[in-house]
């Protein structure tokens, strides 16, 4: 046992960065965060289960993690005179053996993003959705102020063969005179700078192991007037007109801020 324990324990090198809403960085910041060692499963054996610390920002806005032991790297909170986060919620890094384990990247650190107090808020809507999936092109007026462009979802679908009870199912999403992107849930809050296209298609095959009638999807909007916004959709691929079929929330930053909260 003891073997299995130290064998668990990797080597913890992470890179970040913190900005603010303009993707300057921020000088000064504070992170903590919480390291969760293998011991921590069989802590009568003596291991070590785990330490805490900080870390403070450089000048650009970078810091740095290296030279510890562990399985998982969790930061707990960003702190800096001035600011607050654009979303709260811990992040947590596997390392070693973890099914998804972090590959750090000194050119591409991970993003933290701060905003500065007073500053305006994102614009805030949301949506009930009910449409069938029958491969029509359907309009949905964004619920924003200031947002000229329509959103169009094309949803079509056709029953898996038996004995699955499920969809093959297809959602081409478009944002008419702006353009999309596909964002990745569990980051910060912030915008892709690049990628954007016309449209998008998101699918879900019932062959797949996480096939789910239930898909939530994250994306990213320009505008014409050069605002940027954010789409949390959900989609309910086994309902149709009669109920509720989906919903959306919907952020939006008319200056083009890229940050969302």
């Amino acid at each position: 046992m003891a073997d299995i324990i130290r064998s668990e324990d990797a080597p913890i090198e992470f890179f970040g960065k913190v900005v603010d809403a303009a993707g300057s960085p921020v000088e000064g910041a504070e992170l903590a965060f919480h390291i969760v060692k293998a011991g921590s499963f069989a802590p009568s054996l003596g291991f070590p289960t785990g330490e805490v610390g900080n870390v403070r920002t450089a000048p650009d806005g970078r810091f740095e993690i290296i030279g510890k032991q562990g399985m998982t790297l969790g930061f707990d909170k960003v702190v800096k005179a001035g600011f607050h986060e654009a979303e709260r919620m811990i992040r947590t890094f596997g390392y070693g053996n973890n099914a998804a384990p972090h590959r750090p990247d000194k050119a591409a650190p991970e993003l933290f993003v701060l905003i500065r107090d007073g500053s305006s808020v994102s614009q805030q809507g949301e949506l009930n959705l009910a449409f069938d999936w029958k491969g029509e092109a359907l309009r949905f007026k964004l619920p924003l102020k200031g947002v000229e462009e329509t959103l169009v979802l094309t949803p079509s679908r056709e029953p898996a063969k038996p004995p699955a009870r499920s969809y093959n199912w297809n959602l081409k999403v478009e944002l008419d005179g702006g353009q999309v992107v596909m964002g990745t849930k569990g980051i910060a809050p912030i915008a892709p700078t690049e990628g954007y296209l016309p449209g998008l298609t998101v699918n879900g095959d019932p062959k797949g192991t996480r096939w789910t009638s239930t898909a939530d999807i994250l994306f990213y909007f320009k505008t014409k007037s050069g605002g940027c916004g954010q789409i949390k959709l959900k989609v309910y691929s086994d309902r149709d007109s009669t109920s509720r079929t989906g919903s959306l929330d919907v952020s939006f930053n008319p200056d083009g801020s890229r940050v969302f909260e």
